[in-house]
């Protein structure tokens, strides 16, 4: 295969990826949206931290555990995403809650900021992917195609 069709191949291939990462972020930005704006919002408190196994089972990871009170009163114990290393959360310490009003159980806490990070890192991931594939296109100009592409 000639190296400036692999280009081409390279630069689409990059340009196409960018564009689906990007729309994941779009997609996750409005998941995180929407649970934001159905979730009633409680302070919670830090009552343990828990000690696991990581996925390489070599290295500890801490949940944090998290009690908070729904709006009938009834308490509620939610464990937190696993972090390596010691946990910055400390026992005692209080934490936003968002919660369903319907679904108590389902329970997500952090800072309002953190539900959106995934997408901002899909936004830039995606957007590196489209710049590097412009660079690429720029740096090894494709193959004149001759209208193979359009037919004439």
């Amino acid at each position: 295969m000639n190296p400036k069709t692999i280009t081409l191949i390279v630069t689409i291939t990059f340009y196409v990826s960018g564009i689906i990462i990007i729309w994941l972020g779009f997609y996750l930005r409005k998941r995180a949206q929407r649970f934001l704006s159905n979730s009633v919002e409680v302070c919670g408190s830090v009552i343990a931290i828990e000690k696991g196994l990581g996925p390489t089972l070599d290295e500890p990871v801490y949940h944090p555990v998290v009690t908070y009170k729904d709006s009938q009163g009834v308490q509620h114990t939610v464990k937190g995403p696993c972090e390596p290393g010691p946990s910055p959360c400390k026992v005692g310490d209080s934490c936003p809650i968002f919660f369903p009003p319907d679904k108590p159980e389902k329970a997500r806490f952090g800072p309002r900021e953190n539900f959106l990070y995934s997408s901002r890192v899909c936004f830039v991931a995606g957007a590196i992917l489209i710049i590097f594939g412009t660079v690429t296109w720029l740096v090894f100009p494709p193959p004149d195609l001759g209208g193979q592409l359009t037919g004439v």
